[in-house]
Formats: structure tokens, C-alpha cells, sequence
């Protein structure tokens, strides 16, 4: 797992995308399938959009492109991901690993559709010195907490994690989860463990 590699995201998909098959899984809340345009414009040779809802921005930009980005609706989550969709050279989910109650889950559907790369991208909260592994279930906190999960100043999506974003009912707001670094590595460990990964896929 790397935190300090000198790559933004939009850097990682034009170093990967060429050449390749590319899906963008989790790509469409807040960026509206900006992560598929980059994979396409950078020469994807197949570019898919996995989500569970599409948006009226990722269509308009769909037709003002002339894009060939196809849309697949379907839950990343589930067991049944890999028959919708196939396989992939290059998987990109950035943004979707701290909405799911199930991360590990996830981890392992994405291995399944992965033929090369994987590259799993996630906010982490700050560490709480003593307690490794440590997370909060974003809902239901009081509003002053809940602010300080607003991305939208650090270069996030507009109140991505934000107060008025976290629905207790309905979307996938309602169960987000902010997990530390060491969280976020442990996850990792134990998808080696589970046999979804192996140590040098998650290298």
C-alpha cells in the first residue's frame, strides 16, 4: 500500500490507462465519471463506469465528448459484480471503500475483475496516538463533528463528506465510514489473509 507516492489520482490514471481495458468502479457520485473521461482521453482502449446510480451531468458530458464510456449499473458489493462486468486490465475505485460496511468484501470483488493493476484509492481520518485501527461511523454524529469531514477545502469533491451529505436513510451516505491509515492497512492485511490478495498485489 502506498500514502506517499509522488502521483495525483489524475496521474495514475494517465500512467495506466493507455493501451488498456479500464473500469471506473464507484466513479460517478460528486465527480460525475471524471476518472472515465481521463482513462479515455489517455487511451483506454474499453473505458466502463460501474455505480449504482448515473447522473444528468455524466450524460451531458457523455454526449458533448462523443464518448464511447459505456455505464453499467450494478453494486460493487456484490457477489455477482464479476458476471455483469468481466475483467479488466486496469480497476480504478477511488472514493468508495469508506461508504461500504463490508470493505473487505469489496477488496475481494475488485480482485475478481482485476487482470493487472488495482489501484484503490481512500480518504483516512487522522490517526488517534494509542489506538491503531481505529474509525467512525459518520452518521448521527452532531453537525460541529460532522463538518470536519468536509473534503471540499482539501481538494475533495464539494462537501463530499459533509454534513449535508451524509443521509441517515437512503444513498450510500447513510453508512460512511471514516477509517485511519492503520485502519486502512489492516484492511489490506486481512485481505491477504482472506486470500482475496496476495502481498504483492497490495504492494
Amino acid at each position: 500500500m502506498r500514502t506517499k507516492e509522488p502521483f495525483t489520482p489524475a496521474e495514475y490514471v494517465e500512467r495506466y490507462a493507455p493501451g488498456s481495458s479500464f473500469v471506473d468502479v464507484g466513479g460517478m457520485w460528486g465527480i460525475n465519471g471524471e476518472y472515465s473521461f481521463k482513462a479515455e482521453r489517455a487511451g483506454a482502449t474499453r473505458v466502463v463506469l460501474v455505480d449504482i446510480d448515473r447522473t444528468a451531468e455524466f450524460d451531458r458530458k457523455l454526449d458533448e465528448a462523443q464518448s464511447k464510456i459505456e455505464f453499467v449499473k450494478a453494486d460493487a458489493t456484490e457477489a455477482t459484480l464479476l458476471d455483469e462486468i468481466g475483467t479488466f486490465d486496469v480497476v480504478w475505485c477511488a472514493g468508495l471503500l469508506y461508504h461500504v460496511p463490508d470493505p473487505l468484501g469489496l477488496i475481494e470483488n475488485l480482485r475478481r475483475i482485476c487482470k493487472q493493476w488495482l489501484i484503490l484509492e481512500s480518504l483516512v481520518i487522522p490517526e488517534m496516538p494509542g489506538w491503531p485501527n481505529m474509525a467512525t461511523f459518520y452518521p448521527y454524529q452532531p453537525p460541529r463533528y460532522r463538518r470536519r469531514w468536509d473534503t471540499s477545502t482539501k481538494g475533495g469533491a464539494s462537501r463530499q463528506l459533509g454534513a449535508d451529505n451524509l443521509q441517515e436513510t437512503g444513498g450510500a451516505g447513510h453508512r460512511g465510514m471514516g477509517r485511519a491509515d492503520s485502519t486502512a492497512r489492516a484492511s489490506l492485511l486481512a485481505a491477504i489473509a482472506a486470500g482475496c490478495l496476495t502481498e504483492s498485489e497490495a504492494a
